[in-house]
């Protein structure tokens, strides 16, 4: 896989870790350590954009990329990933790099990261304002593989947003009934 993905010919292969600044990339630091790679990558930070346009040219090219990346993101549906085996939170013991300057070293992160969830926020004020429509929004329910389809046809595809969506309730009538508590 190193050779596979080290583009420049010094032995190392490149692995995004995501861009600068980002919480998800200093920990990916730290995870390349445990899990014994980060002497076999260089380990890169630059923007989003970037990658998932070196992304997909390296799916058109058939060659092999290396990367780190959040779900939900429409990159999981474009393209075959490889995912990492289940999160083990006793293997899960980040430190934030905000509250310590030995983060690094303190941080043991050998485990995928925990699933992460999408929430709704509203208003509280709306509880007594508009209750319906705050059961509506209990009901919703927005799982990883909708919202990469959904990025997709919006960042990818192009698609203009209020179209796809008059679109996508037409075709998932029994799911928006669902919401809609019918």
């Amino acid at each position: 896989v190193v050779e596979a993905t080290d583009t420049d010919g010094d032995g190392k292969g490149e692995l995004w870790l995501g861009a600068p600044g980002w919480t998800s990339a200093a920990y990916m630091k730290v995870r390349a350590r445990d899990y014994g790679y980060a002497d076999l990558y260089e380990l890169q930070e630059y923007e989003e954009a970037l990658i998932v346009a070196q992304i997909d040219k390296a799916v058109k090219s058939n060659k092999a990329i290396a990367f780190a990346c959040y779900a939900p993101h429409h990159v999981f549906g474009l393209h075959e990933i490889i995912e990492e085996p289940e999160h083990d939170p006793e293997k899960w013991k980040p430190v934030h790099p905000s509250t310590s300057t030995d983060w690094y070293e303190e941080s043991y992160l050998a485990t995928s990261f925990p699933m992460s969830s999408s929430y709704i926020a509203y208003s509280t004020r709306l509880e007594n304002a508009a209750p319906a429509v705050v059961n509506f929004l209990h009901r919703i329910v927005f799982g990883t593989d909708l919202i990469n389809e959904w990025s997709a046809a919006i960042d990818i595809d192009k698609r203009d947003a209020v179209d796809y969506s008059r679109e996508w309730i037409a075709e998932n009538t029994a799911t928006v009934d669902a919401w809609l508590g019918r």
